[in-house]
Order: C-alpha cells, then structure tokens, then sequence
C-alpha cells in the first residue's frame, strides 16, 4: 500500500471504527475534513522534528533573482508545486557575474544576520554604504532584506538556505510529496485519531488517544535527535 494521505485517513478511520460517511456526510466532506485535522497532525510533527532533529533534516536551498537597487526578498511561501522556507539557516548574495574556476558555479558571499536595534544606524545607510565583501541581512516583514544592495541583476543572485515548510496534503498528495517518510505514517495515524472521536463526542476515547499520541511522537523525536546519519 502507498503511504498517501488517503491511506492515513483510512486507517485512522478503520481504527475508529468510523467510515468517511458517517464523519462528514459524504466522502468529498469527509476528505475534506479529514484533510484539515491530518494537516494539522503533519505541522506540530514536522515542527517537532525541526527542533528535534536541528539544521541538517530537511535542508534545503532556494535561489531568487537580485535586482538592482532593491534590499527586500520575501520568503519563499509555500505552493503546490514548491516548498516554502520554514527557517532560514543562511542567506548569499553574488554581486557579480563571477564564477568558481574549478565548478563554473556562482561565487556567493555569506550575509551576517542582524537586527536593527543592533546596528548604530539606520538600515538605510547600510544599503547604501555597507561593504560588498561584508554584506549583512535582517528578517522582518515575512521578508529578508540585504545590504548593501545590489548593483547587478543576477538571475539566481540571492541564496537561501533553511528548513523547509511541508506543503498542505490534498488527495492528490504522492508518497514522495508528503515529506514525512512512510516509516513515521503511524503517528500521522494516530494524531488523527483524537481529532475524529471529539467530533464523535467521545471525550474520553479521544482524551486517551491524544495521551498515546503524545507519547510515540515524544518518543520518535527522541529517536530521530538520537540518530548517527
């Protein structure tokens, strides 16, 4: 069987004792239901990981066009058809067109993260004066914003790198899609499982699974920190 979210919500629902039917008045409002309670089981698991795992799970990098005199980038959200940023661990800017000789790759210089309170002056004399071999950033605004500013237009001018965020499920959803591999599909499972008991009214069923839930998920963290690769 394919770990899709369909799958997860089927098996939460045979472990209920609950068909899409009876959830939702029909199967399109129960997926969608379903769907809704799965996507927020696949958030507070993946955040878990994030902080349990640290910088190296789900590493990702994201290019963005520089523009000429323009210091704001906004985040990379998520789409259908691309993960957004869920923390950045690094941002590069090239303020030239040159390349590695050996890779013919971009040269990049690593920006210094800031703060505004932190800096003696206004963020806008730094666009304009802070040395390009020195180049700093600060995240406000859902946006990253680098100085100094560009002076050439570069088609992948800025780099990004961080964690990144899971798109929400939909039916349509493929295994290599979901982010969260097949071998952690029983806490999906489970995480859903006091979700469709309270919409039951069963209180103490789904007292009893969010117990449960929280103890596998406490200890998957703890297994995936532990890891060695």
């Amino acid at each position: 069987m394919s770990f899709t979210p369909l799958t997860v919500i089927t098996e939460a629902l045979e472990m209920s004792h609950t068909t899409l039917d009876q959830i939702g008045g029909s199967d399109a409002v129960g997926q969608a239901t379903c769907l809704r309670w799965l996507n927020k089981v696949k958030d507070r698991f993946w955040s878990g990981i994030v902080t349990a795992v640290g910088e190296d799970f789900r590493w990702q990098q994201w290019t963005t066009p520089s523009v000429v005199g323009q210091s704001e980038y906004p985040m990379l959200e998520v789409a259908s058809d691309r993960n957004g940023m869920k923390k950045i661990e690094a941002v590069y800017v090239a303020y030239s067109n040159t390349l590695y000789s050996n890779t013919a790759k971009l040269e990049y210089t690593k920006c210094q993260l800031v703060t505004r309170t932190s800096l003696e002056r206004e963020w806008e004399w730094y666009e304009a004066n802070q040395p390009a071999n020195k180049p700093l950033y600060i995240i406000a605004d859902a946006s990253v914003f680098i100085a100094p500013i560009p002076t050439v237009a570069i088609s992948t001018g800025i780099k990004i790198t961080g964690i990144r965020k899971i798109a929400d499920y939909t039916i349509d959803t493929t295994e290599s899609d979901m982010g969260i591999t097949s071998e952690y599909s029983y806490i999906l499972v489970q995480g859903l499982l006091p979700y469709i008991y309270r919409y039951q009214a069963k209180i103490n069923e789904a007292n009893a699974e969010t117990a449960e839930y929280e103890r596998i998920e406490t200890k998957a963290l703890y297994d995936l920190g532990d890891r060695t690769t």
